[in-house]
């Protein structure tokens, strides 16, 4: 129920978060859309296009972290004369404080060597693209003048680059994995569930149903992180059994599930009945439940929840499983923090039609009872306070019951 007086410039501070919304939610749709090549070549091309689209900059070299040498290589550029001309890589300095830090950051222009392509332009904006704790690849936005990128920016940035990781990590798993058609087909079809337009339980529960099937697990469930009361809560599984569904929540720093999302690292388990610091064994022997691997859920380096596998026998988890987990857990966050804009976008768009109905009854209270602005406010207020209903509620009543006077 609406207590404080509203005026035009919020109407018009709304108008404009609205539109922000709006406009970030279509940039990340278009990118999910546009950004999904399986091969690692045209997935970066593709990710330097959009980026230099976005930013409108003067140029985007896209570099690889080649993990077994531990240096950035470039693989893509806004124009492929570049990548005709010159092999570059990325100066190791910056590529380590990429790897380290994984936050955006301005480097000085003296890093970067006169053979550099870099050291033509006057400023550079570097992107680390991340899956988990890994630097996936680096993007350099270029520009002839000398620019600086304000915080909101940055944070648009930051969240497409989070999404693009996933092209990314997907591209290069396609690379790795291209014997496994059954991991493949599963991380696209979830790929493909993401935007589809269902609701976000229906996705949840679709991504666990695949991803238990793909890594041969008997229970796969997604925890989603609240924030006010710090603890883990299962809102999708695929298991049938009751007793884990209803299992009481888990505090962040708690448990194996905890503990992932606290540390914001996967954790794996050989045996849970025997791992101290697990909560629940008594559910887990009467599962049947053994090994464990729980991957943290994060969008814009921040921790949202975690999805966690169980297998019935003892497994030992390699990298490639917990670079497939990781890839599902990017997605996952992904569409969780995806609909949760959505959810933002429709709370402004209602609240500004609150106000604008508001607006209109105190005008037509005002011009019918000759009273000021102030009094029509709260007489519109003091009915909602007296007929417990909400002030929008009152203010249409006042519009049907005036204008029908007309």
């Amino acid at each position: 129920m609406e207590k404080k007086k509203v005026d035009k410039k919020e109407i018009t501070v709304l108008k404009k978060l609205l539109k922000e919304k709006e406009k970030e939610i279509q940039m990340f749709k278009d990118i999910s859309t546009n950004v999904y090549s399986s091969d690692i070549a045209v997935a970066l091309q593709q990710i330097a296009d959009k980026i230099s689209t976005i930013t409108g900059c003067d140029d985007c070299l896209v570099y690889l972290h080649d993990l077994k040498n531990s240096e950035f290589v470039l693989k893509a550029s806004k124009s492929d004369l570049t990548l005709k001309t010159i092999r570059s890589k990325l100066p190791k300095e910056i590529g380590e404080k990429a790897a380290a830090e994984k936050v955006p950051f301005e480097p000085p222009m003296s890093k970067f060597t006169e053979a550099s392509l870099e050291s033509a332009y006057r400023s550079v904006l570097c992107m680390p693209f991340t899956a988990g704790d890994h630097v996936l690849a680096v993007a350099n936005i270029l520009s002839w003048k000398k620019h600086s990128y304000n915080k909101s920016i940055l944070s648009i940035l930051t969240g497409v680059t989070n999404q693009m990781s996933i092209a990314i990590n997907n591209a290069l798993l396609f690379e790795d994995l291209k014997s496994k058609n059954k991991e493949l087909e599963t991380l696209s079809q979830i790929s493909k569930t993401i935007v589809s337009g269902k609701y976000l339980e229906e996705i949840l529960n679709l991504i666990v149903t695949l991803t238990a099937d793909m890594m041969g697990s008997k229970i796969c469930s997604v925890m989603l992180l609240d924030k006010n009361e710090q603890e883990l809560k299962i809102i999708a599984t695929q298991s049938l059994s009751e007793d884990y569904k209803s299992k009481p929540n888990i505090k962040v720093g708690q448990s194996v599930s905890g503990k992932a999302v606290l540390e914001k690292r996967p954790i794996a388990v050989a045996d849970v009945t025997k791992e101290a610091g697990y909560t629940y064994k008594d559910i887990a022997k009467s599962e049947g439940l053994c090994s464990m691997l729980a991957v943290p859920m994060t969008f814009r380096s921040k921790a949202i929840g975690c999805i966690n596998i169980y297998t019935t026998e003892e497994h030992k988890f390699t990298s490639e499983n917990i670079r497939v987990l990781q890839s599902v857990a990017n997605q996952a966050a992904i569409v969780i923090e995806n609909m949760s804009l959505i959810k933002e976008a429709i709370a402004a768009k209602e609240a500004l039609e609150t106000r604008k109905t508001i607006e209109r009854a105190k005008g037509l209270l005002m011009k019918k009872f000759n009273i000021a602005e102030d009094e029509a406010y709260k007489t519109i207020h003091k009915k909602s306070m007296d007929s417990r209903k909400s002030m929008k509620e009152v203010a249409e009543a006042i519009l049907l019951t005036l204008e029908q006077e007309k």
